[in-house]
């Protein structure tokens, strides 16, 4: 997943410009006054290619000489593009353009240092060594023509890339280099060498010549580091050419002065007091002006073109201060991607599998964010030990590798939920049939209670009357009754069983099922009474089948008060103009209480003992601590139920 991000140009882009603004407010603020620029532009050129005894490289070699003489400590060299090839051509000629170089190398070799330009490849794919040039032209010979110093205690490379691609790379060497390398010979394409950055032979070279201890030794973490550029360029000291170097004016010199007026287009003659710039510092010689395999420029973090000297000093700058970022190895990266992603996986997995707890996207960038926020924690701590980890790649990895998960979470939660729903349906069905059958027999053995108690009763009077009466025919008449009675029973004991079901009003809950049956009357027309809802939803248990028995008395309960209220409250049988109803639940105990303002014969129905009465107070008294009682005053009349609900 990560070498296909790492692959991605607009991705690299974002890492780009991700580290400029670390890098931006995380600058570095540590700065080595002991380098010095010495720039080397087209106008110091103008005058003195009119002259045909001007050669630059000799010209070059003699402001390196003095700057030697001036005390300087390290200097750096960088030489022009067509300099660092042998030339074919005429080479005994330009050889001895060479030779002043030559000289001064086989004299100082442990206070110069050549740069060596080496074109990097960011593909991370590459595996192909790098070539580099061994400028034999350069280093000083024996008599056998070998050469007397190892090219690689004299040359140290820096890594360029002038391919548009990558010039927004992170691995862009104007950002991250290479501290040491395995280069093929350019001219021996079969033999490997090692060589080190510029960058340290610069720096172990000045330590030296400090006569310090001290030696910059290559990071075992990584053999790469990223640079942390100054705010401003300025702050290096520079120096420009023709500041240093004049050419003296011919105008203002007589005849036997013109010797001087060549020598000053020949080679560099300072007119200033080079020792008090130069003493004991580093400088690095380079070409400024222009875009091309001299200058070598690219563009730093902070939006600056700036040419290869100005990187070169950030580098020996970062070197000396020790303030450079460690760039952490492979092996870290991918301990980082893979524990991040098992991390976040456990983040997505472990809290969100039960199933109560809502999951969605919103959960899931949730747990991306506080993986993100703890990850941003060891990067600051990371960076303030100056190590710099990646935090594109990693980040997006993470988003990337969580997805997958969080949908396969998702449809495995559809599952079982679809599962549940399957089983809470039959456990629904189960306990809707098992209500059924408590409530059967709750209406059998109520009608048989009445019968027993009632018609039973009265029949074994008549048949005693019967025995000892005289008038058979007012027998015969309560016989009659007797038989009505029980005849009634009966029908409403098939009635009943006709409706053997549960209600589909309560399917959803008792609070639903009550205001579904007021929206029937009053959309009929039967209930006529401004009705104030005061019904709140209260918890029911789930798939229960004797809270389903209850909620059906209670119900029934509730459509046999309504049903009086709409018989004797109501006009023109009542002057009541509303009805409240209030069901409230606090804990356990709930209550169903309904109030009309009518002042009517309702008390007198309630108080006879009609058969909607008698129903409503079995009913009461079925339930759980039920409690069932009228109160009238002089502007209402209310019927309360309370019972006990154990969840």
């Amino acid at each position: 997943m990560s070498n296909i991000l790492n692959q991605i140009n607009f991705i690299d882009k974002i890492r780009v410009k991700v580290f400029d603004k670390i890098t931006t407010i995380h600058k570095n603020k540590n700065t080595a006054n002991d380098i010095v620029l010495i720039q080397i532009n087209h106008r110091f050129l103008e005058d003195r290619f009119k002259s045909i005894q001007f050669k630059e490289r000799v010209f070059y070699a003699s402001l390196v000489r003095h700057l030697l003489e001036a005390q300087a400590g390290v200097i750096v060299l960088n030489f022009r593009h067509h300099w660092r090839e042998k030339p074919d051509d005429d080479w005994t000629e330009v050889d001895t353009f060479n030779t002043d170089l030559r000289t001064l190398i086989n004299q100082y070799p442990d206070r110069l240092v050549l740069v060596n330009p080496t074109e990097l490849s960011l593909l991370s794919s590459d595996t192909e060594l790098s070539q580099i040039n061994i400028y034999h032209h350069f280093l000083p010979k024996n008599n056998e023509n070998q050469l007397i110093i190892d090219p690689s205690e004299i040359q140290g490379f820096f890594d360029y890339n002038i391919n548009d691609k990558y010039v927004n790379s992170l691995f862009n060497p104007a950002r991250t280099i290479n501290l040491e390398s395995e280069f093929l010979l350019k001219d021996q394409i079969t033999v490997k060498k090692s060589f080190h950055s510029f960058g340290i032979l610069t720096v172990n070279k000045y330590y030296n010549y400090l006569q310090k201890k001290d030696k910059f030794v290559t990071p075992k973490l990584n053999k790469q580091i990223r640079i942390k550029y100054l705010p401003q360029s300025n702050d290096f000291l520079k120096l420009d050419i023709q500041d240093i170097c004049p050419i003296l004016d011919i105008d203002k010199l007589s005849t036997i002065f013109y010797q001087e007026y060549l020598d000053s287009i020949i080679k560099c003659q300072p007119n200033i007091d080079l020792q008090s710039y130069v003493k004991n510092k580093i400088v690095i010689i380079g070409f400024t002006e222009g875009i091309d395999l001299n200058t070598l420029p690219s563009r730093s973090p902070f939006n600056e073109m700036i040419p290869a000297i100005e990187i070169q000093a950030n580098i020996i700058n970062n070197l000396l201060t020790k303030s450079y970022y460690l760039v952490i190895p492979d092996w870290a990266n991918l301990i980082i991607l893979v524990f991040g992603s098992i991390v976040f996986n456990i983040l997505i997995i472990i809290p969100n599998n039960n199933l109560k707890k809502d999951f969605n996207l919103a959960s899931f960038f949730l747990n991306y964010i506080e993986l993100a926020i703890i990850y941003s924690i060891l990067i600051i701590i990371g960076l303030n030990l100056q190590i710099f980890m990646p935090i594109v790649i990693p980040l997006l990895t993470w988003l990337l590798t969580g997805l997958p998960s969080f949908v396969c979470l998702k449809y495995i939660r559809s599952q079982e939920e679809i599962k549940n729903r399957e089983i809470e349906i039959l456990n629904l069905k189960k306990a809707e049939k098992e209500a059924i059958l408590i409530n059967t027999r709750k209406i059998l053995k109520r009608t048989a209670r009445d019968i027993h108690d009632g018609a039973l009763q009265q029949l074994k009077l008549v048949m005693d009357e019967l025995e000892l009466s005289e008038n058979p025919q007012l027998i015969l008449s309560q016989l009659q009754e007797l038989g009505i009675d029980i005849r009634n029973h009966l029908t409403e004991i098939n009635s009943i069983a006709s409706k053997l079901e549960i209600n589909p009003f309560l399917e959803q809950n008792l609070s639903l099922g009550l205001k579904n049956h007021l929206e029937q009357l009053i959309k009929s027309g039967k209930l006529t009474l401004k009705v104030i809802d005061k019904i709140d939803i209260i918890k029911e248990p789930i798939a229960n089948s004797i809270w389903f028995d209850i909620r059906e008395d209670i119900y029934d309960f509730f459509k046999e008060c309504i049903n009086n209220l709409i018989d004797h409250a109501q006009l023109p049988n009542g002057n009541a103009t509303q009805v409240e109803i209030i069901l409230k639940q606090e804990d356990e105990k709930c209550k169903l209480v309904i109030i009309n303002d009518g002042n009517c014969d309702e008390e007198n129905n309630h108080k006879k003992g009609g058969f909607g009465t008698k129903i409503m107070a079995t009913i009461a008294n079925d339930l759980p601590e039920g409690k069932f009682q009228v109160t009238n005053d002089e502007n209402s009349f209310t019927v309360e139920l309370t019972w006990e609900l154990k969840l």
